[in-house]
Parts: structure tokens; C-alpha cells; sequence
């Protein structure tokens, strides 16, 4: 989920996924209620870059292994954007 620092959600935000090894990205926007899904990656390390119009652009590393989903919210504004990251599901992919 993509927010505000107030905790309002940010949409049409442009998620970037990208491979740190193979260099292969995905990418996606965020719907009306901040949420995005980015499935079917591979296993590996990704940096995860945001850009929403009138924020900075926030990036965030996330590994990714077998049988553990991860989810990334990031908070976007104030004097700095942050990321936080769970993990969970059976199947790699970025919530």
C-alpha cells in the first residue's frame, strides 16, 4: 500500500519492480486506494522505486524467496518516505 504521511492513500502511483541481478522490471499503478500487486516475480532482490506526482520518489530492497510473499507499504512525504516490509502467503509476489 502506498500512503500519505498523513495515512491517506496515494493512486495512480508508478510502482517499479526491478531484478537487482537480471535487471528485468515490472511495473504497475496504484488503484484508487493506494493498494498495488506485483505478481509472478521470480525469486531474488528487487528494488522497489516509487514516483507520485507532488512526493519524492522512495525506493526501497526486497528480497524475495520461495513460499514467502512480501508485502511493501510505503509512506510517502513529510521530511523523509519510508517502507515497511512483512512476509507471509505461499507464493512470490509483491503485496
Amino acid at each position: 500500500m502506498v500512503t500519505e504521511s498523513s495515512g491517506s492513500p496515494v493512486s495512480n502511483a508508478r510502482l517499479s519492480v526491478s531484478n537487482v541481478f537480471s535487471g528485468q522490471t515490472e511495473e504497475t499503478l496504484t488503484d484508487a486506494s493506494g493498494h498495488y500487486c506485483v505478481s509472478k516475480l521470480g525469486l531474488g532482490n528487487y528494488e522497489v522505486i516509487v514516483v507520485a506526482e507532488g512526493f519524492p520518489t522512495s525506493k526501497s530492497r526486497v528480497r524475495l524467496a520461495a513460499g514467502a510473499p512480501q508485502t511493501l507499504n510505503f509512506q510517502l512525504g513529510g521530511s523523509s518516505s519510508k517502507a515497511e516490509a512483512q512476509s507471509g502467503g505461499t507464493e512470490p509476489s509483491l503485496l
